[in-house]
């Protein structure tokens, strides 16, 4: 179990080797172990046992959070969405926090493409529009801004720079957004983002707004491929990641492909689908993925 308490609360006395906690039900903060606890709650047995306990004195608010999704992200049973959440305590820049930002931005503009769709904590609030998790849209864009966060912001953490990424990582990692994260022009990854899914909005209305069974652009399997194929699109107009809408929308008007046709049966839920759609992407664009890769040159 893993506890958090004030100085004021806990003393510790050198030459004994021992921490003196405060009687108080109210003494400490669960950052984990809520359930070991909880368990214990109601025992009855007569026998006495000892308990592993971890305790933090004066630990600050964004390293409890940091702590909890550190532990939490490797584990199943909580909501990667609530851990990623968490980083809105962070008052450290990293690859999570600035991810989560541009989710929570998106997410709150009335005129976004993802007004109201990304469900914050990882469930539905029932707004009608939901069709993403945070999670689910913070992992992809992620993966263009770093190939390790979590040592990224421990070298932030520590007050320590990044170095820039050269044209030979940004191409082998596909890393299109380390640079201007580095350079903390984090609004300009927002407004790419904005850009691109504007695009597709526009040029799939009925399909990418309405949240209806059976329709898989705006759900993770579209979302998914839509991001695979946005370095492509970019590196296609050769703008340096800073692309209007308008170009975006050359790009999709090429796909024969129409709002229906974004159905299970053609583009099946999952990895096999996202596949398919990205595919049918650089089909209708006609793009050759390797040549454009090369374009991020030495």
């Amino acid at each position: 179990m893993i506890l958090a308490a004030s100085s004021e609360d806990a003393a510790f006395d050198a030459k004994t080797s021992t921490i003196r906690i405060r009687d108080d039900g109210h003494v400490a903060k669960i950052i984990d172990g809520q359930h070991r606890i909880e368990g214990l709650v109601n025992y009855q047995g007569e026998d006495k046992f000892e308990l592993n306990v971890t305790l933090f004195i004066d630990m600050d608010m964004e390293d409890q959070a940091i702590l909890f999704s550190t532990i939490n992200l490797k584990q199943t049973p909580v909501s990667k969405s609530l851990a990623y959440d968490l980083f809105d305590y962070a008052e450290t820049r990293s690859p999570q926090k600035t991810s989560h930002n541009i989710a929570t931005v998106l997410n709150r503009r009335p005129d976004s493409p993802f007004y109201k769709k990304v469900m914050i904590l990882g469930t539905a609030t029932g707004h009608p529009n939901e069709t993403l998790t945070q999670a689910a849209f913070i992992e992809p864009l992620m993966g263009y801004i770093s190939k390790d966060p979590m040592s990224d912001r421990d070298v932030l953490r520590r007050k320590k720079k990044l170095p820039l990424a050269t044209p030979a990582e940004i191409r082998v990692n596909k890393l299109i957004f380390r640079n201007l994260f580095i350079q903390e022009r984090d609004a300009e990854i927002a407004k790419l983002m904005f850009n691109y899914f504007k695009a597709v909005e526009e040029r799939w209305p009925d399909a990418w707004g309405r949240r209806q069974p059976g329709l898989v652009l705006n759900r993770t399997t579209g979302f998914r491929a839509l991001m695979k194929f946005l370095p492509l699109a970019c590196l296609s107009i050769g703008r340096d990641f800073a692309v209007p809408t308008a170009e975006f929308r050359r790009i999709f008007a090429a796909m024969r492909v129409e709002d229906a046709d974004f159905n299970p049966e053609t583009f099946k839920p999952g990895s096999s689908g996202q596949k398919q759609l990205f595919e049918k992407l650089m089909r209708d664009t006609k793009l050759d993925e390797a040549s454009l890769w090369k374009n991020i040159s030495d």
